[in-house]
């Protein structure tokens, strides 16, 4: 198996897997030849910004077989901005030959960790409203792109991978409060506030605005039901969050001393 480093740090990181460990950059195609050479199978996934469409389209050439890790706002008519870089790639993947597995996740419950600093205020603020999500474990979604890519035979179609119970944030801090042990309250933040806050904390303009849009999106309840593609694709049903919760991912949401670190 080999693994794409886009730096020495990040090549560092993966060095003491069991990994084949190679140099390269999605921003410069004609640096991907040599790294993909011999490869038949790709995982591709990479973070929201301005230049994902472009860094994506780079790798297509790459695999026979490609699992790609989308979203589930790029199944919309007119995707918001979160969903707008995976919607062109599957439609790209849709007009080609390649052997494509989509998994379209919803919320990642991992994101929780980014408010342990609130939680440790005993709270969390989200522009969400009394909107559920269907909040997913990451594990889960690794699980299906494994599934997908060992497959013998090519696992092709559209996955939509939730997450077993549609929560309020409201219920989510309930959850985070049981498993620490303490109070923890949710606070419905006026949208507007919410993205002056997270400007000032360093998130970068174009990523509070589209986290702002998508929020707006969430707000309005549009989730989809249930469905039982995690299972399908993995053999074994999602992972609750207290789950998630109580397994102490790392870094430590929920620390074995029922203190945040």
């Amino acid at each position: 198996m080999r693994a794409l480093a886009h730096s020495e740090a990040s090549a560092e990181r993966l060095s003491g897997l069991e990994l084949d460990v190679a140099r390269g950059d999605l921003a410069k195609p004609e640096s991907l030849a040599a790294v993909c050479r011999g490869v038949t199978r790709l995982f591709l996934l990479t973070p929201f910004s301005p230049e994902q469409e472009q860094l994506e389209s780079g790798a297509l050439d790459a695999a026979e077989r490609v699992v790609k890790v989308s979203a589930e706002f790029a199944a919309d008519a007119e995707p918001i901005a979160v969903g707008r870089p995976h919607a062109a790639i599957e439609r790209r993947l849709g007009e080609s030959r390649l052997a494509a597995t989509i998994l379209r996740p919803t919320d990642y419950a991992s994101n929780l960790l980014q408010v342990a600093e609130q939680i440790q205020t005993g709270q969390i603020a989200y522009p969400a409203g009394e909107a559920r999500l269907a909040l997913i474990d990451p594990r889960d979604i690794a699980d299906a792109a494994l599934a997908a890519l060992t497959a013998e035979q090519p696992i092709t179609g559209t996955f939509e991978l939730r997450g077993p119970e549609y929560l309020t944030y409201a219920e989510v801090a309930e959850r985070i409060g049981a498993a620490l042990g303490r109070q923890i309250t949710y606070h419905d933040t006026p949208p507007e506030a919410w993205r002056s806050t997270a400007i000032q904390a360093g998130l970068p303009t174009f990523y509070a605005d589209a986290l702002d849009e998508m929020y707006a999106r969430i707000r309005q309840g549009r989730h989809d039901p249930h469905t039982n593609d995690i299972e399908r694709l993995t053999g074994h049903p999602p992972r609750t969050l207290d789950e998630f919760l109580h397994e102490r991912p790392r870094p430590a949401l929920v620390p074995a001393a029922g203190h945040l670190t």
